[in-house]
């Protein structure tokens, strides 16, 4: 009973270190990090302006992609950073700073594509609606209520983690994952890449507790797991597989309620991606088909498919590009570590891996564990699938698009299907990880602030430029190419 209540405070204090944590390195790097600086931020932040205003479904003109009307001091702020986005060598400069800080709400409004968000279901948005709604309602400038956005995004990540390792023990490999670079820097930007690892936990947490504690399971848990799943799926498409979990979670449970529950989830997703791929228009690339039209060619023609995938996986540059993005390619995919810097980073991580796998309860819990690693892979199928029928042009010969970061939420499903039932602090194996995670911890924290101070600050060397469509031939010197 005693070395169980010492676990357990462990644990709590474990919890409440890695939110602080996450919440002061996140706050530290949002002063750092200049305003919409994470890939796709612009349109982020639109959705969620959007969202605020009531806004679900977005428009689409005729002759125009899908979007919305947005306030022209918003747009002004936009095009003061849009410079530093697609200018790599450009530097924020005090001018450009000051000018954004003075820009307020105009109440006028034009309209704007939001490109690359428009199947997203906006629930994944609300942190950042509620921020930039306060803002404009108090009569902030638009600097200060983007900031609070972030503040608000931030600290929703923080408490939901802080609530998920409460409800279910944390291992060490989804401590150093949510620790990599590119997690603290999407956590720090307005994205909703933060809160999407944050909720791809909490559903983590309450279906391994749900396993857990059987029948005896507190009811909360189920309700947390199904808005979980339900806002991811409908936010992050590929995640749907996750709705495979209520499903277990209901054998388990033994109650018919839960069922019901778990068939109007899947209602929902199915008819929300209905609506997304019926009204969502996009002009950047054309088709020569819908979507769906394009998606049913491929499922006619599965040696195209199966080519398509094949020559993705075999790329050895991609691969290498994803490992990359996967810890962190900064910015707009523009701003990189040194190659030494990735390979430490790696070579950390699969260290806290190997040490982090226990086959503790494996032959009782094999069925859930199996059913997690099923969904990271039909999650990667779809994410690589969807990609390539609202991406690429038919027949693609390699599915372009991808991105490293793309598969952080999977990587978190793995770390939990691996690690099992074992204690947080149980054995050598996982006392080694913790240390390692600590040093992962200290290499983030050391080599971050000093190459975001070089990309976005100080005059010197440019850094080499890396595309978001994510291929291409590496190129030679000491950093990695991430596209072409």
């Amino acid at each position: 009973m005693i070395s169980n209540s010492r676990f357990k405070l462990s644990c709590n204090k474990i919890s409440l270190w890695t939110a602080a944590f996450i919440f002061i390195a996140g706050m530290f790097l949002s002063f750092l990090i200049p305003p919409l600086q994470s890939p796709d931020e612009l349109d982020h932040i639109e959705r969620a302006y959007l969202l605020s205003k009531g806004t679900i479904i977005l428009d689409a003109p005729e002759g125009r992609s899908s979007g919305g009307m947005i306030d022209t001091g918003l747009l002004d702020y936009f095009r003061i950073f849009r410079g530093i986005i697609f200018k790599p060598d450009k530097k924020l400069s005090l001018a450009d700073s000051e000018l954004a800080k003075s820009i307020n709400w105009t109440g006028a409004k034009k309209f704007r594509p939001a490109y690359s968000i428009s199947y997203y279901f906006p629930l994944l948005y609300v942190p950042q609606a509620v921020g930039l709604a306060i803002g404009e309602k108090t009569g902030l400038s638009i600097d200060f209520s983007y900031r609070l956005a972030r503040l608000l995004s931030l600290l929703a990540i923080a408490v939901i983690i802080l609530v998920a390792f409460n409800i279910y023990q944390p291992n060490p490999l989804v401590i150093a994952l949510l620790v990599l670079p590119m997690s603290l820097f999407q956590m720090a930007s307005a994205s909703i890449d933060g809160l999407s690892l944050a909720l791809t936990i909490l559903s983590m947490a309450c279906f391994l507790r749900i396993v857990q504690d059987k029948t005896n399971s507190n009811p909360l848990f189920y309700y947390l797991l199904t808005c979980a799943v339900l806002v991811l799926s409908t936010g992050r498409i590929y995640l749907a597989p996750l709705i495979l979990l209520n499903f277990m979670a209901c054998y388990y449970l033994k109650n018919r309620k839960y069922c019901y529950l778990c068939v109007l989830s899947v209602v929902l997703i199915v008819l929300w991606f209905i609506v997304a791929v019926y009204t969502t228009v996009d002009k950047r690339l054309v088709m020569g088909a819908s979507t769906l039209e394009i998606a049913l060619l491929y499922l006619q023609h599965p040696s195209i498919l199966i080519h398509a995938f094949a020559s993705t996986i075999s790329n050895a540059a991609m691969t290498t590009n994803y490992l990359y993005s996967f810890v962190g390619v900064l910015g707009w995919l523009d701003t990189q570590f040194y190659i030494w810097q990735y390979t430490l980073f790696l070579l950390l991580l699969l260290s806290i891996c190997g040490l982090s796998i226990s086959a503790k309860d494996l032959r009782t819990d094999w069925l859930p564990r199996s059913a997690i690693l099923l969904c990271v892979l039909s999650a990667i199928f779809i994410m690589f699938f969807l990609l390539l029928v609202t991406w690429n042009k038919y027949p693609a010969a390699i599915i372009d698009g991808v991105q490293g970061r793309y598969f952080l939420p999977p990587a978190i499903m793995i770390s939990y299907a691996i690690a099992g039932r074992a204690k947080l602090f149980e054995g050598l194996p996982r006392k080694m990880a913790l240390v390692l995670v600590l040093a992962l911890c200290a290499l983030t924290l050391l080599s971050m602030p000093r190459l975001l101070l070089k990309r976005y600050y100080l005059a010197g060397e440019p850094l080499k430029l890396a595309a978001s469509t994510m291929h291409g031939e590496p190129r030679q010197g000491d950093r990695p190419t991430s596209a072409g």
